[in-house]
């Protein structure tokens, strides 16, 4: 746990002077608590406490009676600690104790430990931890770090949804789904969040149906709504509602759009769209080579054994940082890569990586097989791949479509290489082709990230790729089918439009909008943002794009 001392420190001292016994020299007051008493020298209580300077300095009993009953509540734990800076003139704050140091702080008028305290919850708190003092900042009634843990949590709530909430006051929640700075990936998030709370929790039924209210089902998939239809605390209203705005916007999209769509899609939607409407889907499909360098720092690498450099070095960019597997025959030298958690493989088109030794002829790779799997433990296919012969190897694959997506890809040699040795040699691997990340699983350890700076940044560089024309192809597996880089409409535009292209050389999709549920839409918008947003859409029988 981290922890800081504060306070300029006068040593020892006045720690002679400081006796629980009640014998201590000069001890001129008693402090009454829960604990027991305490006998105390009131010139270093007041000189450190507001509270202790007026109760007995003023015209109170206690000023006569030297003796001062406090009522500590939640924060008798630290009272201790209080006492040993008034006689030392040093604290230590940690995680543990800086809210309750906090509440005891501002009760008795510590204006010192006060701020020592601000300054190492500044420093700590952060959106990981963010739950933890929110739950300690209710306990003890401290609303400016309330609001700070609110916001935090309002704006990490794409990966901290599934964190627990439990106990929380109902305001509190609230709070923070109705924070303007949310920020959601898909619906699915908020439902979780919700349903999670309000089973772990009671709270009066007013307050169950206003957090029920904060889910948008406007933009959930029916598989959603079918698992919602017998939940036995849901109001029924908030469900049919949703189910009826969906109808109405697939049947009639024009007058859906021209009504108002209530309530309005989440402008920091990115997931894959459902049935033409946004926030629906858990995935989202982003070309490889625009996440390669996010993804890359958190994928596993797996050996046969090593004979120069880390296991690590097969990802790694730096020219100097090479590896090679150990000499080997039975089994066969092989390298495997494990992708986060939450990002799969749909559609590879290739990969690259460097070869030899130290950029030199020696021990390039010549004979070896691409094999992938659902996970790491396999069970592992065969990919029909055809590798150049050069350097910088471009291993094009023979076909991009598989059936199940994978996060592990392993190199296995399958024969002595250029040297005449069972080794493989390799370094600075990169995948090309498209992926899903899933938006829910992004709490997971070693999982993908996807903050909104991210995102917003993937498609500003689509949009700017684009040029304006139509997107060369849909992005493979997308359940939405293509969309336009320039932006999706449901929010800002240029900001959320779908990451597409993963084909090779920009062709148009060979139809692979004809599994998509929301289906083609034309170029003058999709009733949901401004006119011609969304851009033409590639798509159609044998990848002809619509006139």
């Amino acid at each position: 746990m981290e922890e800081r001392t504060y306070g300029e420190g006068f040593g020892s001292g006045f720690s002679r002077f400081q006796d629980r016994s009640g014998s201590g020299d000069f001890c001129d007051v008693t402090v009454t608590t829960s604990s027991g008493d305490w006998r105390l020298h009131s010139l270093l209580l007041a000189s450190r406490s507001e509270f202790f300077y007026r109760a007995l300095a003023g015209e109170f009993t206690e000023s006569r009676s030297k003796v001062i009953e406090l009522h500590l509540e939640k924060s008798e734990a630290v009272w201790p600690l209080l006492v040993d800076y008034f006689y030392k003139d040093s604290i230590t704050v940690n995680e543990g104790n800086a809210l309750a140091l906090l509440s005891l702080s501002r009760q008795l008028l510590v204006s010192s430990v006060d701020a020592y305290c601000l300054e190492f919850i500044g420093q700590h708190l952060h959106t990981s931890n963010c739950i933890r003092y929110l739950r300690k900042a209710v306990k003890h009634n401290i609303s400016d770090i309330q609001q700070q843990c609110v916001a935090l949590a309002a704006q990490g709530f794409h990966f901290l949804y599934d964190h627990d909430v439990s106990g929380l006051p109902a305001a509190v929640v609230l709070e923070i789904l109705r924070h303007p700075e949310l920020l959601v990936h898909c619906e699915q998030q908020v439902l979780r969040f919700v349903m999670s709370y309000l089973s772990s929790t009671e709270v009066e039924p007013h307050d169950a149906a206003a957090i029920w209210g904060e889910v948008r089902f406007l933009y959930l998939d029916n598989k959603l709504f079918s698992s919602l239809s017998h939940h036995p605390q849901l109001p029924s209203q908030l469900l049919l509602a949703g189910a009826m705005g969906r109808l109405a916007s697939m049947d009639e999209p024009a007058a859906a759009a021209a009504a108002g769509l209530q309530p309005p899609p989440r402008p920091t939607y990115c997931c894959d769209g459902r049935y033409g409407l946004p926030g629906g889907s858990r995935t989202l499909t982003l070309a490889l080579e625009d996440i390669w360098t996010h993804v890359a720092p958190l994928c596993s690498v797996r050996v046969s054994g090593v004979s120069e450099g880390q296991p690590e070095h097969v990802l790694s960019p730096d020219p100097d940082a090479w590896f090679e597997t150990d000499e080997s025959s039975e089994p066969m030298p092989w390298v495997q890569v494990v992708l986060p958690a939450n990002v799969r493989v749909v559609r590879l088109t290739k990969y690259v990586f460097s070869h030899g030794h130290r950029r030199s002829g020696y021990f390039r790779m010549r004979n070896w097989q691409t094999l992938t799997a659902a996970d790491a433990a396999g069970p592992f296919s065969k990919l029909m791949a055809r590798p150049s012969a050069n350097e910088a190897f471009e291993v094009m694959v023979a076909k991009p479509g598989q059936d199940t997506p994978w996060r592990s890809i392993k190199l296995v040699g399958t024969d002595r290489q250029e040297d005449s040795v069972f080794r493989l040699c390799l370094r600075n691997l990169r995948l090309f082709g498209c992926c899903e990340v899933d938006l829910l699983q992004q709490g997971q350890p070693q999982a993908l990230v996807l903050t909104h700076g991210l995102v917003h940044k993937i498609h500003a560089a689509k949009a700017t790729a684009a040029g304006g024309a139509p997107a060369d192809a849909a992005a493979a597996g997308s359940t939405a089918g293509s969309r336009r880089a320039s932006g999706n409409g449901w929010g800002p535009p240029g900001v959320m439009g779908a990451v597409v292209d993963a084909a090779a050389g920009g062709a148009p999709a060979d139809g692979a909008a004809a599994g998509s549920a929301a289906g083609s839409r034309r170029a003058s918008g999709n009733g949901w943002g401004p006119p011609g947003v969304m851009g033409a859409v590639a798509e159609g029988e044998g990848g002809a794009a619509l006139p």
